[in-house]
């Protein structure tokens, strides 16, 4: 995810509707990534940039993960996919709804009902 070819960022979905962003970086050494204090994508989310988004939970452990949303779709997530050179993802899930989310905000931007015309 972002403005570079290849980004640090995995987003995830699971079978009971839940979506998590992890730091690959982590994932691959074990170690947590020191971030640059810049608003860039790399940086990893405060605490106040991912207060607001309802059912979100942020890693307390530094198992990688930036945030996770259980239930952040009623079915289970069956696409997600990455906005070329910005910091934006869609899920889509067998409740037959879309949501736009900003990863390097940590917030739902948009969301497409199965039955809204």
């Amino acid at each position: 995810m972002g403005s570079s070819s290849i980004s640090p960022l995995i987003v995830t979905g699971g079978k009971g509707g839940d979506v998590g962003v992890h730091d690959f970086r982590y994932i691959a050494t074990r170690r947590p990534k020191k971030h640059k204090n810049s608003d860039n994508d790399e940086q990893k989310f405060s605490a106040s940039s991912t207060a607001g988004l309802h059912n979100k939970h942020r890693d307390q452990n530094g198992n990688g993960m930036l945030w996770y949303i259980p239930k952040a779709h009623s079915g289970s997530v069956t696409r997600i996919s990455a906005i070329l050179n910005t910091s934006f993802f869609l899920t889509g899930s067998k409740d037959r709804d879309v949501k736009l989310w900003d990863a390097k905000r940590a917030t739902l931007v948009n969301h497409w009902q199965k039955n809204a015309r």
